[in-house]
């Protein structure tokens, strides 16, 4: 039997996590990660960096709303 890759290669792209006090967090990957921050219409922030994005949003300290996946 010979094993079989997946019929849609899948890369994970980003990840939301929620937060009470948003300005400590981007400070954070800002100043530690080397990320830049962008607002997003929503009230949430992108941090990206080369190759690497994560979304802090507004909510309840902890949470991962989502998960977003890159398909070849």
């Amino acid at each position: 039997m010979t094993a079989r890759g997946p019929l849609w290669p899948a890369f994970l792209d980003h990840v939301r996590l929620d937060c009470d006090d948003l300005d400590p967090m981007i400070a954070f990957y800002r100043d530690a990660m080397g990320m830049t921050p962008n607002a997003l219409s929503d009230g949430s922030v992108l941090m990206h960096a080369k190759e690497r994005r994560i979304v802090l949003g507004p909510g309840r300290r902890g949470a991962q709303p989502y998960l977003a996946y890159r398909v070849e």
